[in-house]
């Protein structure tokens, strides 16, 4: 192609990254003119895949210079610049990307909030990952009798339990060997609360 657009560009970063060509898809990355938010998550996504968290993160704060925008950082790159903190134990850049969720107005989905409990679990922040999910860090630490507690709890003080929930309680179970237990969660998420698997 004699003058590619910015989605040809993109794919063929995207397959260079599939085929584990990291080097490949980085010099097409800076020979780009034009860049968008999936140019951006396509190479913080490829390099966490193929074992570069560390730069991963370098390409986040070189994305937090570029003055457009068309260029702000989504969910997917949140989640995934998490993903690289809990990889990399790096709890400060976790802090703070946690901090810049706050500040950038995106909304804490499932998604995010699944990451930010793996980040700060996987870091050894037990408190902060009880604050922001704790029933799915005692399940990810073997702790089921503390997660089926906890869920108790949430019962009694009538907050109403999600699926995030019942994955969390589901792994609690597996990671304990409780085969009835977790069978009788899972039939109470989908009777009494019609959460569907």
């Amino acid at each position: 192609m004699s003058n590619g657009d910015v989605v040809s560009w993109n794919l063929m970063i995207i397959g260079y990254l599939r085929r584990g060509e990291l080097d490949k898809a980085l010099e097409l990355f800076r020979r780009m003119k034009n860049r968008n938010v999936i140019t951006w998550n396509s190479i913080i996504v490829g390099f966490i895949q193929g074992g570069w968290p560390k730069e991963a993160l370098d390409f986040f704060h070189e994305m937090q210079m570029v003055r457009d925008k068309m260029v702000r950082p989504d969910k997917i790159t949140i989640a995934s610049v998490l993903s690289a903190c809990a990889y990399l134990g790096a709890i400060d850049h976790g802090k703070w990307v946690h901090g810049y969720l706050g500040r950038s107005g995106l909304e804490c989905d499932v998604v995010i909030g699944m990451a930010l409990v793996d980040m700060y679990g996987k870091c050894g922040c037990v408190e902060k990952a009880y604050e922001t999910a704790v029933i799915s860090v005692f399940a990810l630490h073997g702790f089921c009798k503390e997660a089926f507690d906890l869920f108790e709890e949430m019962e009694m003080l009538g907050v109403k339990p999600n699926h995030v929930t019942f994955v969390g309680l589901l792994s609690a179970c597996a990671h304990s060997g409780l085969v009835e237990k977790g069978r009788w969660c899972f039939d109470m998420m989908r009777c009494a609360y019609s959460i569907e698997p």
